[in-house]
């Protein structure tokens, strides 16, 4: 007999039951497994897409949700209690009721709307999945109301992802949701705490009154030279962007105001020709002081005083304002105590000139001479302080020349003061502009958007990532906001005004709820 009549090889292998090794099911299932195609890993933005269906299918679930967590909660209680009876009727009812099934999650996936295949499969995809359903649930709540709907979500996005990343860290589905319906409650304290510290006003009420005086003509300052802590929107937008912005800003307020102070239309571009024009109109009625000065000394009505025998009022009045202008800006350059007692002498034998011809204008017997007088040294010597602040070059109002005359008394009136007090209690926000850079995107953000865009995706593993590429160009919105007029009016308002997020109460609950339903929603699923 051959070895091919051999029964023992002819006999086939039995496993037990009379069954052949080749029909074993475990055999099977290795050979299926070993011939089935490897799962490919979804992306990032393939999680993220897939979470939204699924966090809508879940919330459309939620009275199913809720009544099953609280019937759980009524079966474990009798279990411990030893009511038994309770305990096996609570399971006949979930049981019965089909309670642990997720109808509106079965209907979404049959129908093609969530794919199980794109479920997450890592540790930072399950947490993005958890966050982005969390945040669909808590913004559909009511509880925050419709206002609120933005703050609901984003409260539910960061809870969701706190509470998988405490199961990723933990393995603990009911830490997961102590954590996650804890969070919105926390961030809202959070919030609130650093609003209280946010109150802290740091000017005191001079420096109020006069940045309160400021803003009606639209000067603005950095935030943080009013209050503290720092705003997030002021760290998004850049302290030194702000700064430059407000200098800008600023510039073009005191060129207007400047203008005006002197009786032309805002939009008027300074420079010493036009000034020395208006200056010769101005001194019109000094001119017909004049001319009654000559008459009244020939016909003897004048009663003698000491400059009686001038030629000219007006002409020694003019020199005068001319020697006192060129001492101040000598000091301004300069700054030497000598220098501002002659700026200061100068000042005042300028005045008692002009006190001469006011009193020649009385003795006239023309009221509406003197009164044209009065006028005409208030315009003339506002004339003279616009073009001590003037920068021939740029045509530019130097504040912080303003500020030092100011400072040093020289008697700065109307919109010329308010310049110079501004410039004075906020010299950050009223530089030279000509030596600040402009404000803009600069080529370090340039830089940066590229490493953010190349970063964020190869993070989320999906070109999306590339949206991150946009951040640093928040910086010009957030700088605008920044320095627009309702946010600055709103610097020294009630302490009420919040830096920080305002969050209300119902939304935090809302999200709070939300996200431990979504916890339960995902707990059950991977069951």
């Amino acid at each position: 007999m051959g070895w091919q009549d051999d029964p023992i090889v002819d006999e086939e292998p039995q496993v037990s039951g009379g069954q052949s090794f080749m029909d074993d099911p475990i055999v099977d299932e290795e050979i299926e497994a070993q011939a089935a195609p490897p799962t490919a890993t979804p992306s990032m933005g393939e999680v993220a897409m897939n979470a939204v269906p699924k966090g809508a299918a879940n919330l459309l679930n939620t009275p199913i949700t809720l009544g099953n967590l609280i019937m759980q909660g009524i079966e474990k209680i009798a279990d411990v209690s030893g009511a038994t009876g309770i305990r096996d009727a609570v399971q006949f009812m979930r049981q019965g009721g089909q309670m642990d099934r997720n109808v509106p999650m079965e209907m979404a996936e049959s129908s093609g709307l969530v794919d199980p295949s794109k479920n997450p499969q890592t540790g930072p995809q399950r947490i993005v999945d958890m966050a982005i359903q969390s945040a669909i649930g808590s913004a559909a709540t009511p509880v925050g109301g419709v206002a609120n709907i933005a703050k609901t979500a984003a409260m539910g996005l960061t809870s969701g992802a706190a509470a998988q990343s405490t199961k990723e860290a933990t393995g603990s589905d009911l830490l997961a949701a102590v954590v996650g319906m804890a969070t919105p409650l926390a961030v809202k304290g959070g919030a609130e705490a650093v609003a209280r510290g946010g109150k802290n006003i740091l000017l005191n009420e001079t420096a109020k009154m006069t940045l309160k005086d400021a803003q009606r003509h639209g000067f603005v300052v950095e935030p943080s030279q009013v209050r503290q802590p720092t705003s997030k929107i002021e760290t998004v937008a850049g302290k030194a962007a702000i700064a430059q912005g407000a200098v800008e800003k600023n510039q073009g307020i005191a060129n207007r105001l400047a203008a005006r102070s002197i009786g032309l239309p805002d939009d008027t571009a300074l420079s010493p020709a036009l000034l020395k024009t208006l200056k010769d109109k101005t001194m019109q009625p000094y001119k017909d002081v004049d001319a009654i000065f000559s008459q009244m000394k020939q016909s003897g009505q004048l009663p003698y005083f000491p400059r009686y025998h001038s030629a000219s009022l007006m002409d020694e009045y003019i020199e005068a304002g001319q020697e006192a202008k060129a001492l101040w800006k000598s000091y301004n350059r300069t700054p030497d105590i000598s220098v501002l007692k002659a700026a200061k002498a100068a000042d005042a034998h300028t005045g008692s000139i002009l006190k001469d011809i006011e009193m020649v204008a009385t003795a006239s017997g023309q009221p509406d001479l003197s009164q044209r007088v009065q006028a005409a040294k208030q315009l003339y010597a506002r004339i003279n302080d616009v073009e001590m602040a003037l920068n021939v070059g740029s045509g530019n109002i130097s504040l912080p020349t303003l500020a030092k005359l100011y400072d040093n008394g020289k008697p700065l009136t109307g919109e010329l003061k308010t310049i110079a007090k501004f410039a004075n209690a906020f010299p950050r926000s009223a530089r030279q502009i000509e030596s600040v850079p402009p404000s803009g995107v600069s080529g370090t953000d340039a830089a940066m958007a590229a490493t953010l865009g190349l970063g964020g995706a190869a993070a989320s593993g999906s070109p999306a990532g590339l949206a991150a590429a946009g951040l640093p160009l928040l910086r010009n919105p957030a700088k605008r906001y920044v320095l627009s007029e309702k946010y600055q009016q709103r610097l020294l308002s009630d302490p009420s005004f919040r830096f920080t997020l305002n969050l209300p109460k119902g939304s935090a609950r809302g999200a709070s709820i939300m996200t431990g339903k979504t916890v339960l929603d995902n707990t059950e699923a991977s069951e």
